[in-house]
């Protein structure tokens, strides 16, 4: 769907899949300023006009765009709340179990010909390679300015009962 992706959007959405968006929570408040800062600057209908989607390949979250708030569909304190409440923490052996499934992951991905695939693969080995407990990255530079995404995770039961309700 999105032919400007790279190994480093491959990376980021299975990561989301695995971890949601606690990474992107420093604390309530300053994620509650980030969100509505971003929604206004949400002003363009999202690339293939998709409000919502699945993250990685077993759905247990989706990316909500934006857009949806800054259109009316959404209301933004639905979508900051359900956010918000999707954070799960990262935990050693979660980060141990995410490290196996990016090994399989990044095998299939090498047959996509994605550009830049050994480069990214190189930085994301280091990335797990690290101390750090943080394993998310961002979108790569090319994936951004394709498809300039605006957009927040939400686990898929917290989406489905609150969320999914406003969505066409």
């Amino acid at each position: 769907m999105y032919p400007a992706t790279t190994l480093q959007d491959v990376y980021k959405s299975f990561y989301q899949e695995a971890f949601g968006p606690g990474h992107i929570i420093e604390d309530e408040y300053s994620a509650a300023a980030y969100f509505h800062q971003e929604t206004s600057l949400s002003t363009e209908e999202p690339y293939g006009g998709y409000l919502y989607e699945p993250t990685g390949l077993d759905g247990g979250y989706y990316r909500v765009n934006l857009y949806a708030v800054h259109s009316g569909t959404l209301p933004a304190e639905v979508l900051l709340s359900a956010f918000l409440r999707s954070a799960e923490p990262v935990t050693p052996e979660g980060v141990k179990q995410w490290k196996k499934t990016w090994r399989r992951v990044a095998k299939v991905a090498r047959d996509f010909n994605l550009p830049g695939y050994e480069a990214d693969k190189e930085a994301l080995d280091e990335i797990l390679a690290s101390d750090s407990p943080d394993k998310a990255v961002h979108h790569s530079d090319p994936y951004n300015a394709a498809y300039d995404p605006h957009y927040r995770i939400v686990r898929k039961d917290i989406f489905e009962q609150e969320v999914r309700p406003y969505l066409p």
